[in-house]
């Protein structure tokens, strides 16, 4: 895979983990809101979109069309679950899964640009 797309495919994680995370915070933030109507967000569009993508420029071109900001993202794909109460506890394990998972892409954004740097300035 070139590794434009790869950077691309770990930044639209990264942005997705970001507006994921920003979810369930609101969600636990307003926890003790009367009449508050959770949120849910989803991503499956975009995934299938994604994994519908046959060659390297299918990708590049179907991410570039998803590529959007975290508040796009958290517009475009939230609804509110009226009628349910916030879970706290769901709400606290969603934040730390996503948080991890942040942390992680970013470890391998950072590998990544660190392999490109040698590749560009070579180790001496």
């Amino acid at each position: 895979m070139d590794s434009n797309i790869s950077i691309e495919l770990i930044s639209w994680a990264m942005d997705r983990a970001l507006a994921s995370h920003s979810v369930s915070r609101m969600n636990a933030a307003n926890a003790s809101v009367k009449n508050f109507a959770p949120i849910k967000i989803s991503f499956e569009n975009q995934l299938s979109a994604l994994e519908s993508a046959k060659t390297v420029d299918d990708i590049n071109a179907t991410l570039h069309s998803i590529k959007q900001t975290v508040d796009q993202m958290m517009e475009q794909n939230t609804v509110r679950m009226n009628g349910e109460t916030v879970q706290i506890d769901q709400e606290v394990r969603e934040m730390v899964k996503h948080s991890g998972y942040y942390k992680s892409l970013a470890d391998v954004m950072s590998r990544k640009m660190g392999l490109m740097k040698i590749a560009i300035s070579g180790r001496g």
